[in-house]
């Protein structure tokens, strides 16, 4: 765990935080399981999982045995979200492959001189994935059985939840490897009924690619890429397999458009893992970074191991544009094996940064130093009547006759959590029209007097807007 000090310097503060997990881990979700105004881990490993209670004096506890957290396997990524809408956020852990012969069988490449390599997932059994039921009393419930999220041959590796058909309530996107994406329609009408989904990828659209193949799918990036109100979805895939964007119609179905959006062609010789969307230069369109980088060693035979990671610019209306390396700096120069990615303005000066964890490579963070960009206007959400962390909240900004929608998303797509904050581009305006949030209750409020180039904390029912100091 580093701490920000502020001024380009960060602490390891792991031992006092009392964070230092030693297992084989893949991913880590953050969010306040226990609404106390803390943002609480759930760690996702191969064995036992961690959910780690944070205490609120830079130090975190190890309840996962007091919580009834058990069982094990290989949990790849998850998430922390009010999924019934009592207030109480739920556990989602995605998982990936069944046993222990994933660990122990080796494959052989027979079209490469008879070469190891790392088996496809095709040769195993899925793992379920298990969704956690918070009882209120810092405890939960596993009610994956009958839930209705157990489908078969799901291989998880990303998740987003967002409320992708207008119902109010909190879907959940599966990114799957080698096997079908699963949409898991959350069917719950209120908080009194059992917590009920649905997987309805296939009839949705975001089960396989366009060709009806499904794809080795890993990162999930979720955003309005078009403009039209509607959240997208970005997926990262194999090595010769393209890089899918779904986007979002009208009654919550999907079409590939990657072709049309011209991201296909860029992505068949990189093998994409975590990804997100930036609005690097603040005009209003979310532009794309991927992390790309192989999990097998194949250079002898004419294929790329360490990858150089990707940025594409929204050109408006969905329409993107790879931009040259040498164009952003360092980072996108270099040779890496990139997997995790996950958006943050860490140095709050209204651009938004990543950071990105590399195999057998220091983490990077990556800061934004784009000078010519447009305004921003940035917000946090807290919830009163929804669930703290107002997960599912839509917001709309408008500016002259353009509105933006932004959700507040969980899960966000491979082993990372982002920022929980909403930041939107404006360009050239200097003023904000009208701000609008949509709270996951239901309850719809606008707010006025809200000024560009500046942070604000919006608290549901409360009319007025808490300007947050900058640095």
């Amino acid at each position: 765990l580093f701490r920000n000090m502020g001024g380009d310097h960060f602490v390891d503060v792991t031992a006092q935080s009392r964070l230092g997990d030693e297992s084989y881990t893949h991913g880590v979700t953050a969010g306040d399981y226990d609404s106390d105004g803390f943002q609480d881990l759930y760690v996702c490993n191969i064995g036992s999982n961690r959910l780690y209670r944070n205490c609120g004096d830079g130090t975190f506890q190890d309840v996962t045995s007091e919580a009834g957290l058990k069982g094990g396997g290989w949990s790849t990524s998850g998430l922390i979200a009010d999924l019934n809408g009592d207030g109480l956020p739920e556990i989602y852990d995605v998982t990936y492959l069944a046993g222990r012969e994933p660990f122990e069988h080796v494959c052989h490449d027979k079209q490469r001189d008879n070469t190891p390599r790392t088996c496809s997932p095709a040769v195993f059994q899925a793992e379920q994935d298990r969704l956690f039921l918070n009882r209120g009393d810092g405890t939960f419930e596993d009610i994956s059985a009958r839930s209705g999220i157990h489908a078969p041959d799901g291989k998880g590796l990303g998740i987003v939840a967002g409320d992708f058909d207008g119902s109010g309530r909190l879907s959940l996107f599966v990114a799957n490897d080698t096997t079908a994406n699963f949409l898991l329609v959350n069917l719950t009408n209120s908080p009194s009924e059992p917590l009920k989904f649905i997987e309805q990828g296939v009839l949705a659209g975001c089960a396989f690619d366009l060709g009806g193949k499904a794809q080795a799918s890993m990162g999930v990036a979720a955003d309005d890429a078009d403009g039209d109100g509607l959240t997208d979805l970005f997926v990262t895939n194999f090595y010769n397999e393209y890089n899918t964007l779904y986007r979002q119609l009208p009654g919550g179905v999907f079409s590939d458009v990657s072709n049309v959006a011209r991201l296909k062609e860029p992505s068949l010789a990189k093998l994409g893992f975590g990804t997100q969307f930036i609005d690097g230069d603040l005009d209003g369109w979310p532009d794309l970074v991927v992390a790309n980088g192989h999990v097998d060693d194949f250079r002898s035979h004419g294929i790329p191991f360490r990858m150089q990671a990707q940025y594409f610019a929204n050109l408006g209306g969905g329409q993107f544009t790879e931009l040259p390396a040498q164009q952003l700096g360092d980072y996108f120069q270099q040779e890496l094996l990139g997997r995790g990615l996950a958006r943050i303005d860490w140095n709050r000066d209204g651009r938004e940064d990543f950071v990105v964890s590399n195999v057998n490579s220091p983490v990077c963070l990556v800061t934004n130093q784009t000078v010519e960009t447009g305004h921003f206007l940035a917000l946090q959400l807290r919830g009163v009547e929804s669930n703290r962390d107002a997960i599912g909240a839509v917001v709309k900004v408008t500016v002259g006759r353009r509105t933006r929608t932004k959700q507040l998303t969980a899960g966000d797509g491979f082993q990372a959590s982002n920022h929980r904050q909403l930041l939107f581009g404006v360009g050239d305006s200097v003023t904000v029209d009208e701000l609008s949030v949509r709270w996951p209750s239901g309850r719809e409020q606008s707010f006025r007097d809200v000024r560009i180039d500046t942070e604000y904390l919006l608290i549901e029912g409360r009319t007025d807007v808490a300007r947050i100091p900058r640095p």
